[in-house]
């Protein structure tokens, strides 16, 4: 059996892709397809002492644009970031004995392309942080595709797959006959329930980033994303 997940890069996603991540054999990016303004591919959100904060990456506005054409207009939002989540979290319990990601994601990753940084940035959590095992994959054809679903498809043959596992908003665009057509099972993932931990914000919040889990929970944070 290959589990294969299917996704764009974010940047430093929520707990639930990296649930995704843990589940599948396989991880292909899907990045060479149009970039859509005001999603995760360049934001995501941090817990602070007021509230919720958004982090955005500023990059090249053009939206035509393929998410693995954008690049950084410039690397001072790095500093930026750096300083705001060392300053929100800085009371965190594992703040300190994980400051070496902080240290990667922003002083070593030197990628100006927002595809390549997510892309490090996610295998460096996966591999050296929660420790999964999943293997990775960037897709990079340039053939055009009149249906995604032929994509997927193409995608899916290529490396294999027995199963396609995707979160539950794919039932409103997928083909599943193609998938019965071609025997690769579909498996619509439940994220969650999560386990809880203790947060700045008094109703529990689920959709940040995992970095407010990791420097919480530090050493178990695996136990709180699957």
């Amino acid at each position: 059996m290959m589990k294969v997940v299917i996704n764009q890069s974010n940047y430093i996603p929520w707990k639930g892709y990296f649930d995704l991540i843990a589940n599948a054999d396989l991880f292909v990016f899907l990045d060479n397809v149009q970039y859509t303004k005001n999603d995760w591919r360049n934001r995501n959100k941090i817990i602070t002492d007021k509230g919720l904060e958004w982090l955005t990456i500023p990059i090249n506005n053009s939206i035509t644009e393929n998410i693995n054409d954008k690049y950084f207009i410039n690397d001072k939002w790095k500093v930026k970031h750096y300083k705001t989540i060392l300053q929100h979290y800085r009371h965190a319990p594992f703040s300190e004995e994980y400051k070496f990601l902080l240290d990667y994601l922003y002083i070593n990753n030197n990628h100006n392309n927002l595809s390549l940084y997510n892309i490090d940035s996610i295998k460096f959590i996966s591999q050296k942080i929660l420790g999964l095992k999943t293997d990775f994959f960037v897709f990079e054809s340039d053939k055009k595709y009149d249906d995604p679903n032929d994509r997927l498809m193409d995608i899916l043959l290529s490396v294999n797959a027995t199963t396609y596992l995707t979160g539950p908003a794919a039932k409103n665009y997928l083909n599943e006959k193609i998938f019965e057509q071609n025997n690769i099972d579909i498996h619509y993932y439940e994220y969650g329930p999560y386990k809880k931990y203790l947060q700045k914000h008094p109703d529990f919040i689920d959709h940040v980033s995992i970095l407010d889990t990791i420097f919480t929970c530090g050493p178990n944070t695996l136990d709180y994303i699957t």
